[in-house]
């Protein structure tokens, strides 16, 4: 540990080269005293330094522990030793024990199958010449597993803690307590494919399927750890590449011999003030495990079709009773129902939750999963967002993601989350309404000092989703990123006023970015559909001939480019329904929209007008147009089109007071709802542990992880983990449905 190690460090490693040696060590032996005592959090070191000072043990470990069992007794000391810290407080000690068995169990995960594991962790079977050496002063441990001990130990220590802030000790034992728990659950990193029959996962089983402690307790603990964001103990250093305290810890010791008085009021408003998840190491590292223990599913009995059906675990279903801590008449009624004080579910206070979720000005990845699951899975709190007239605080955060990730500076599966929850909300026709009633004073900071004049909130999130529309279109031609983006503008279509000529001019250039995708691959549907058919003459083919294969290949690739074109004309057609439900509800009120397609006529005259399913809408469009045209020769005369935009505008308001709307055929009401597909886990897992490996102050090795590729791209805060297009394709966990 570089320059930094003292004598105490020197002897616990002389400690652990003891423990990781071939001699078996008793639980009262005096070698293990000097690894149970140090004081010097390990914390004040980089997690790669830690790693490389102990990780060179755990090859002794893994060769010896099979004959000695000290990996056990360690196990059994750490859970002595929380057992004790729940009744007299954690100090450093325990922390530095927590830590130290997080990296070598994380080592043994990364170098050993499932199996290997389970054996590893396992007690010696009856018979075994080693068990009289165990049995005498291990019985009572020797009882359960040791897996279920450490873990029952661990949680009841989690849901102990009610002040983790109130020193060193405490804090330090809670973040290394968060950390154990998630290299426990990391299991699934080192495994392929989690549907995979008869595969056994001790650790995370031990979690998952542990009887001691209440799943409700442990996700209401989680959550309230997420809402508050503890701060670390003034006086504590935790290596923290982006903990930005540290600077103004530093700031405030160089100045305390001048301004101590007023950098200690400021130290106390700092330490008081709520962090948001990603700003707190214990908040972050909480909402990281809640995210992991309920987003994994327990394989279900059967199967549905091709499909492995998937149950929701015990900590998601503890979810599903989340209640509001603020709201009395819902806890009298637990009460009259006889849930007693607590309920059945855990409880949390909305508004302080609210807050937490939106006080970040762009949304972290890991923020907008959690939205995701107590939106989807979190009792009345869907109900608490959408009836708050502030939509602003809430869909602010998501633009700003959105526009970030668009930016290329994040990957598609936090796109996929982004697309969810804004379909998720703008299948509410209130709130979908609301986001046009609501005036933007500001300019949001995430659109990077680009100063615009006072505009609905409702025009502000088409432009950004009309801007990632584009993107999906032009780049990725991802069916899904396009049809959640549609069905989202869709759902808002209908209550559109307002809308600004930057909104206005991107849905136009969005529908003339489909048509021509859609001629083309109707063109080439076409092409194929002649080649294939010249291909199949049985003139020119026989069975078993190269023109037979040749007839095969060729009706593979037409039906796939025939898929494709009625992909993008289905598309298109979304786009157009759209536009027309605009226009159908509220022409007058969106004049931007009528100066935009006039702009653009000539892309209109060139779709086909008897398709069945562009024919209303097409049919609103061009009689907007033709009615607008003619109605500013008529003001304007034969040299409107020489006039600038303002006066256009001007007389496009003008002519709009007189506009009737009976003119537009009635088009279809769209609306689109979200629905979690049967799968959505083989999504959610491996986009949840990218993250963990990505945003958690833990060291990974990447080359060891399986369950996604990690691609390490350069970034302000080190490298990135990301889940690739490729894994992420047909496993989006979402179904778009029209009622």
């Amino acid at each position: 540990m570089g320059n930094a190690a003292s004598a105490t460090t020197a002897a616990a490693l002389d400690a652990l080269a003891s423990v990781t040696g071939p001699a078996s060590l008793q639980l009262d032996d005096e070698t293990w005293q000097p690894l149970l005592t140090v004081s010097t959090p390990l914390s004040r070191w980089s997690e790669e330094e830690l790693q490389a000072t102990i990780r060179p043990y755990c090859g002794d470990l893994v060769y010896h522990n099979c004959q000695t069992y000290n990996l056990q007794r360690l196990i059994v000391l750490l859970c002595r030793k929380l057992e004790g810290a729940s009744k007299r407080g954690a100090d450093v000690a325990v922390a530095n024990l927590l830590c130290l068995l997080r990296i070598l169990l994380q080592d043994l995960m990364e170098h050993l199958t499932p199996a290997q594991l389970q054996a590893f962790l396992s007690w010696p079977a009856p018979g075994s010449p080693h068990k009289v050496a165990v049995e005498r002063d291990a019985q009572e441990e020797e009882q359960t597993p040791v897996e279920q001990q450490l873990v029952g130990a661990c949680l009841r220590a989690l849901v102990a803690r009610n002040d983790p802030a109130a020193s060193a000790g405490e804090y330090l034992t809670q973040l290394h307590l968060l950390q154990l728990l998630l290299v426990m659950l990391s299991t699934q990193l080192y495994c392929q494919d989690l549907d995979e029959q008869g595969l056994e996962l001790p650790l995370l089983a031990a979690v998952l399927e542990q009887s001691e402690v209440d799943p409700v307790s442990v996700v209401e603990t989680l959550l309230r750890l997420v809402i508050v964001g503890p701060q670390a103990p003034l006086g504590l250093r935790l290596f923290l590449p982006t903990d930005t305290r540290a600077v103004l810890r530093a700031v405030r010791a160089a100045a305390s011999s001048l301004v101590w008085l007023p950098m200690s009021a400021f130290s106390f408003l700092l330490r008081r003030q709520p962090a948001a998840p990603g700003q707190s190491p214990l908040g972050l590292h909480a909402c990281l495990l809640l995210l992991t223990l309920c987003f994994h599913a327990l394989p279900g009995e059967g199967a549905e079709g091709a499909l492995t059906v998937r149950t929701p675990g015990p900590y998601r279903l503890a979810l599903h009773g989340l209640r509001d801590a603020d709201d009395a008449e819902a806890t009298a009624a637990a009460a009259e129902d006889g849930r007693g004080a607590l309920g059945r579910g855990p409880r949390a206070s909305f508004p302080a939750l609210f807050a937490c979720l939106t006080r970040e000005p762009v949304a972290p990845p890991e923020t907008a999963l959690l939205l995701y699951l107590v939106l989807h899975n979190g009792g009345d709190f869907r109900g608490y967002c959408l009836a708050r007239t502030d939509p602003e605080a809430l869909l602010l955060p998501l633009l700003g993601a959105l526009q970030r990730e668009d930016a290329g500076r994040g990957d598609r599966g936090a796109v996929y989350v982004l697309l969810t929850l804004l379909l998720a909300f703008s299948s509410d026709a209130g709130w979908a309404a609301a986001l046009h009633r609501v005036w933007l004073e500001a300019t949001p900071l995430w659109l990077k000092g680009r100063a615009r004049a006072k505009q609905p909130l409702g025009s502000l999130a088409l432009s950004v989703l009309l801007r990632s529309a584009h993107a999906s279109v032009a780049r990725h031609g991802d069916a899904f990123l396009q049809t959640n983006t549609l069905a989202v503008l869709a759902n808002l279509a209908p209550h559109v006023t307002g809308l600004t000529s930057e909104a206005a001019q991107r849905l136009v250039s969005l529908l003339a970015l489909l048509a021509r995708r859609w001629r083309r691959l109707a063109a080439d549907a076409t092409g194929l559909g002649t080649m294939a058919a010249a291909v199949g003459d049985p003139a020119t083919a026989a069975d078993g001939t190269p023109e037979a294969t040749s007839l095969a290949v060729s009706e593979s690739t037409s039906a796939a480019a025939a898929e494709s074109a009625q992909l993008a004309h289905d598309f298109l057609r979304m786009a157009l329904e759209s536009a027309s439900a605009v226009l159908e509800r509220a022409l007058p009120a969106n004049p931007a929209l009528v100066y935009a397609l006039l702009h653009r006529g000539e892309l209109f005259e060139g779709l086909p007008r008897d398709d069945p399913g562009l024919r209303v809408p097409l049919a609103n469009i061009l009689a907007v147009i033709d009615h607008f045209t003619r109605a500013l020769a008529r003001s304007l005369g034969e040299g409107a089109a020489a006039l600038d935009a303002g006066t256009v505008m001007a007389a496009i308001r003008h002519d709009s007071r007189a506009w009737r709307g009976d003119r537009l055929q009635r088009g279809a009401d769209l609306h689109f709802a979200y629905e979690e597909g049967l799968q959505a886990h083989s999504f959610f897992v491996p986009c949840l542990w990218a993250r963990v490996v990505a945003a958690s102050s833990l060291s990974w090795d990447l080359d060891a992880i399986s369950l996604f590729t990690p691609e390490g791209a350069a970034v302000e805060d080190g490298h990135e983990a990301h889940w690739t297009s490729e894994e992420a394709e047909g496993q989006v966990p979402t179904v778009v449905v029209a009622p």
